[in-house]
């Protein structure tokens, strides 16, 4: 007996002093208190398993690899904060019980969807790396570690080879190290679905790149439903070419992933990871606590193949269809042979937060090209407007053409709206092309009724002579039945079932990417052989930094790649041609060549999991390209409307007609029921004077901090030192010794002691 209470002293001696040690580590490596800190410890910085072998190391991270299994840690020497590609500690993570397959998942570096080739029934199943490959081999890279997985029953082996960088790590699947047989084909790379995974007893959240950005914070799963769906969205436009689905996501608000990229914060450490290499074959996953597991995780799932739909045959039994599946899927048979890449930056401290991600990424394009400076130091915030010309409307014999704006009285607009001391407009036509907007694809001649050729000329030569930009719409993507400027044989995309893309009424296709070239390149030349302006404006393409396709047209087909490639060579054509490039929607692709981006999202797709909307796209790119979102005279409260452009930094825009809107009220274009330019003269005045006095001094600046500090009071910051308080609230907030009034705003400038109302 007294024996056993000797021993039990030493345990309970020992016990203490192990707690004492974990609570020094707590307070050292984080910054957090009671228990999210024991959980950063406990879970985040154990020990490291022996297994662990150091690979490469900086001044900054080291790189361990488990050369058993291949899966790595990257430590932050500074912090001491561990970065697990795996759950490899269950009791710390709450995790308890689990399946042998969900064992197996969570210690898995990456996991394949295949399908069976042969039978090619549209079914996929999934292998982990941790139970169903082995390591054919592992190589020495330069600062890093090349690791040949062999899924031998598929007969699929593939290389991971993972690099550390000053910032981070690098990690890459060369397309040459794929082997398949003829049996099973690869669909789909989970890849490194947990890294950074975390439970809901954390400081932090998970961004994604919905609209102009989105945040899941961890601390919110009680408050959202109880089988809330995880987010899983393709980079750049959706996997499959849906028209109908387009359609509907354009009328339910749901925006697709314009920048390559996810980010998570785990209290004061973060990390983004970007897809630098595959980005248009590559998808975004975003899954909340309780969905399957209790870990709040993201990744990136890359595509090796895509399943495509097609129409089975009919099964008549006496007159009788008892077929149950009309429809039936099939994979393609050919791998797409392309290199994937994820660049992961680690952050911490103050910069481990959106903010901090947004900064790291606008430094990544600029540091590779991606980014264009487009706006100058010191100059005016221009005042955007699109000039509504002419639609169609539909009649039961004889459809009407109206006539909204012409090209004289586009002059008139632009001569009130300078005498008014608008000096730096940005005009953008708007129908202008033969048979009004909606007329798809859009082709010359400019329409008769809105004065053709001669008056077109005229209002060209006008704001050349009055050094206004000015943009001409046009939509070379989207095709209507009713047009008669594309053939329904050549000129549209098909798909792998080798049926033309298109919707349930056969009333609207897509233009194939070399017909979409061509008949740029035939508007540029006959802009400049027609009206001899062809420098000095610009063309506003509809829809090219929002749509990427693939065309498996089997004379001229086009990988996703394919048709990022031909984006690119027209954006070439335009630059050749000394024209200015505006472009629908803000995609990565094209940040290195556009002068001017619309319709830019400020608000998320509003789904489940999305506790916060914030401006992530906005302050990569602010003080670099300008970029317009909603009209002024759409919204149903213009001085909200007016803070929100100012939180996210939009040039101001209104979009107006020369005459009433009454004239628009039986055509597709009735969404424009409050235009007519003479009822916003003085308004468009205020708020250009408005933003040229307070908020000038930022136009050229970077947006490197965003902060919601409650409900109502948002903080950005400049990378001049100026700070904006906003106040969407009805009554004033008092914070950091100002004073907000509500539903107003503030600038100052600590530095300089300046204070704008």
């Amino acid at each position: 007996m007294r024996k056993n209470k000797k021993i039990f002293k030493i345990v309970s001696i020992c016990t203490a002093l192990l707690i004492i040690m974990l609570s020094s580590r707590a307070e050292v490596i984080s910054s957090s208190n009671g228990k999210n800190a024991a959980y950063n410890t406990i879970a985040m910085n154990a020990n490291i398993n022996e297994d662990y072998k150091k690979i490469a190391q900086n001044t900054k991270f080291t790189l361990l690899c488990n050369l058993k299994t291949g899966t790595i840690i990257v430590e932050n020497r500074q912090t001491g904060y561990l970065w697990r590609s795996i759950i490899d500690n269950l009791d710390d993570y709450g995790l308890e019980n689990l399946s042998t397959y969900w064992s197996n998942y969570i210690s898995s570096l990456f996991s394949i969807s295949y399908t069976d080739l042969k039978k090619n029934n549209g079914s996929e199943e999934k292998v982990l790396s941790a139970a169903d490959a082995s390591i054919d081999s592992i190589n020495n890279i330069d600062n890093g570690i090349s690791i040949e997985y062999n899924f031998g029953r598929l007969g699929i082996n593939i290389t991971i080879e993972i690099s550390l960088q000053e910032d981070g790590m690098t990690v890459f699947i060369p397309a040459g190290k794929i082997k398949e047989n003829s049996n099973f084909g690869i669909v789909t790379v989970e890849l490194m679905p947990f890294l950074g995974a975390v439970a809901d007893d954390i400081d932090g959240y998970i961004f994604f790149p919905d609209g102009c950005g989105a945040i899941m914070k961890y601390g919110n799963t009680i408050e959202r439903p109880k089988f809330t769906d995880p987010y899983e969205s393709f980079v750049f436009s959706p996997e499959k070419v849906d028209i109908s689905e387009n359609i509907r996501m354009g009328k339910e608000q749901k925006y697709n992933a314009m920048l390559p990229i996810y980010g998570i914060k785990n209290s004061e450490n973060a990390f983004l990871a970007i897809a630098t290499k595959g980005a248009e074959e590559t998808a975004i996953q975003v899954s909340p606590y309780g969905y399957l597991i209790n870990l709040n995780r993201a990744g990136f799932k890359l595509y090796y193949r895509h399943f495509y739909e097609i129409n089975l045959s009919n099964i008549n039994i006496h007159g009788r269809d008892v077929a149950k599946n009309l429809k039936g899927q099939r994979a393609n048979k050919e791998i797409i042979l392309q290199d994937h890449e994820v660049q992961f930056i680690f952050l911490d401290g103050n910069d481990a937060n959106y903010s901090g991600m947004a900064n790291v990424y606008r430094n990544h394009l600029a540091k590779n090209s991606g980014l264009k400076k487009v706006i100058k130091n010191g100059s005016n915030i221009p005042m955007a407007i699109n000039l509504f010309m002419g639609v169609k409307e539909k009649r039961m014999l004889f459809d009407k053409y109206v006539s909204m704006t012409t090209f004289q009285q586009a002059i008139i607009i632009t001569e009130r709206l300078k005498d008014r001391g608008i000096d730096n407009l940005q005009v953008n036509l708007k129908g202008w092309a033969k048979g009004g907007y909606g007329i798809f694809p859009d082709s010359w001649p400019p329409d008769n009724r809105l004065g053709g050729v001669p008056e077109m000329t005229k209002l060209l030569e006008y704001m050349d002579i009055n050094n206004i930009n000015l943009f001409l719409q046009a939509n070379f993507i989207d095709a209507v039945s009713e047009s008669y400027n594309f053939s329904k044989r050549n000129d549209v995309i098909i798909q792998s079932n080798d049926l033309p893309a298109t919707d349930s009424g056969q009333e609207r296709f897509i233009i194939n990417p070399s017909s979409c070239f061509n008949r740029i390149e035939e508007l540029i030349n006959k802009i400049s052989t027609k009206t001899r302006c062809g420098s000095g404006i610009g063309l506003t393409l509809e829809n090219l930094g929002r749509a990427l396709y693939p065309d498996y047209n089997k004379n001229n087909p086009s990988s996703r790649a394919q048709t990022l490639k031909t984006w690119e060579n027209i954006f070439h054509l335009v630059e050749k041609s000394k024209m200015s490039i505006g472009v629908e929607g803000g995609n990565a692709y094209v940040l290195k060549y556009a002068d001017y981006l619309f319709d830019i999202q400020v608000k998320s797709s509003g789904y489940y999991i999305v506790d916060e909307a914030i401006p992530f796209f906005q302050m990569v790119v602010h003080g670099m390209v300008p970029y317009t979102s909603e009209p002024g005279n759409l919204a149903y409260d213009l001085n909200k409307q007016k803070l929100q452009w100012i939180e996210y930094g939009c040039v101001p825009l209104f979009e107006l007609t020369y005459d009433s809107t009454t004239k628009l009220k039986d055509t597709n274009y009735n969404i424009l029921f409050n235009s007519r330019y003479e009822r916003w003269i003085n308004t468009i005045e205020d708020i250009y004077k408005e933003f040229n006095e307070n908020l000038k001094d930022i136009w050229d600046a970077q947006m490197i901090g965003h902060e919601k500090i409650d409900q109502d009071l948002v903080k950005i910051s400049y990378s001049n030192g100026t700070v904006i308080y906003i106040n969407y609230g009805f009554n004033d907030i008092y914070y950091e010794g100002f004073n907000i009034e509500g539903q107003n705003y503030i600038v100052t400038h600590r530095s300089r002691g300046e204070v704008f109302r």
